[in-house]
């Protein structure tokens, strides 16, 4: 396609330059013939210009060394030269540039030479020459540098726009890398905690299925409800990835407590002590606060001795939150590497500015978390 393209700009400048390069030059010593070749040569660098500005600027030489030898004056095709040596500042390659810039110097100095020694020499009066050669020189000097330079800032200028791009599309990938890790991490936290206590509800009802005082009934009501919020939580995420721009509710203070109850309904002994919440905690506090809590008591549920309770700590201390959710381990049992649950909740804490371990501790698993945060302003 650029081939096609720079051989019909190298027909339409042939075209266009060859018959006012000989007008340029009248119909005596056949000269015109040389100026028409010249043109031809300058027609075709213009269309090697922007796919090969290297070739262009050696043709372009050619040309106008061959112009000089047959010692014609200044012709339409010259402005050709402006063109190509915007093409080599304007080039990707370092070399060509620097080419470019030697050429623009030397063809003024080459100019300046050509078309102000013979009035230097013919001249009874030097002074008078001598200002022609440095006018010509300056001229030619300003002219060619200018449209190197001119296709140089050109070239950066794009450069400059394609890396803000670049960077604004790494910025974006970055924060939509981001927003699937935190989905990932609410899809975990929703669907292992709704499945621990749907899990523990099935066996406590099987258990008592068929005994005096059967609670099965109570007991599938929960399950019920605990999936159907569970479903209600997974639509929100999927939302959240169909418009990743828009706000939608995420859990905060207020749904810890339906939060302790429905784990109490599973069979989980929770003991909680929260100091009153500051107001105007920021959403994000408040999400990661939910979060770690919820994935420390699916993982008390799941593993740990639900014999004894699981006492619950939420502390507040100007502007920071301290959590503590400690659990008492099955007899003889070991803890593990750290799963998803534990990794997630350190990285809630991270994100959140702050910081979370987990370990055991004598017979007991704790989690604590201590999570700064700056008070949101109020709004209307």
């Amino acid at each position: 396609m650029r081939l096609l393209t720079g051989t019909l700009v190298a027909f339409v400048a042939a075209f266009l330059l060859a018959p006012l390069s000989a007008a340029f030059v009248g119909i005596h010593d056949g000269s015109q013939w040389v100026a028409v070749g010249v043109a031809l040569g300058m027609s075709a660098a213009l269309g090697l210009a922007p796919w090969r500005p290297a070739w262009a600027l050696g043709l372009a030489w050619i040309a106008a060394i061959a112009q000089m030898l047959a010692q014609l004056p200044v012709i339409a095709a010259d402005v050709v030269v402006l063109a190509v040596l915007f093409a080599a500042g304007a080039s990707a390659d370092r070399r060509v540039r620097i080419a470019g810039l030697v050429s623009a110097i030397a063809g003024a100095a080459v100019a300046g030479l050509y078309l102000g020694l013979p009035p230097l020499v013919t001249d009874p009066r030097p002074p008078g020459a001598l200002t022609v050669v440095i006018v010509v020189l300056i001229g030619a000097l300003v002219t060619l540098v200018l449209s190197w330079t001119f296709g140089f800032l050109t070239a950066t200028l794009r450069r400059a726009r394609a890396d803000r791009e670049a960077a604004a599309e790494a910025a974006r990938e970055a924060v939509a890398e981001q927003e699937r890790g935190r989905i990932a991490r609410d899809m975990h936290d929703v669907v292992a905690h709704s499945l621990a206590v749907i899990v523990a509800q099935a066996d406590g009802a099987r258990y008592l299925a068929g005994t005096p005082g059967d609670r099965s009934k109570e007991t599938l009501e929960t399950v019920s409800g605990v999936a159907r919020e569970a479903l209600v939580d997974v639509r929100v995420l999927l939302e959240r990835l169909r418009h990743r721009q828009g706000e939608l509710p995420q859990p905060g203070l207020a749904e810890l407590g339906p939060l302790l109850d429905q784990l109490r309904e599973a069979g989980l002994d929770v003991e909680a002590v929260a100091d009153p919440a500051p107001e105007q905690v920021p959403a994000g506090t408040q999400l990661a606060l939910y979060r770690i809590v919820q994935e420390s008591l699916t993982n008390a549920l799941r593993h740990g001795d639900r014999a004894r309770p699981v006492r619950v700590a939420v502390r507040w201390s100007g502007t920071n939150a301290r959590i503590e959710v400690r659990s008492a381990l099955r007899s003889g049992a070991q803890p593990g590497e750290p799963g998803h649950g534990l990794l997630g909740i350190q990285e809630r804490a991270r994100l959140a500015g702050g910081t979370a371990a987990a370990g055991p501790d004598g017979d007991a698993f704790v989690v604590t978390a201590e999570l700064p945060f700056e008070r949101a302003e109020a709004t209307a």
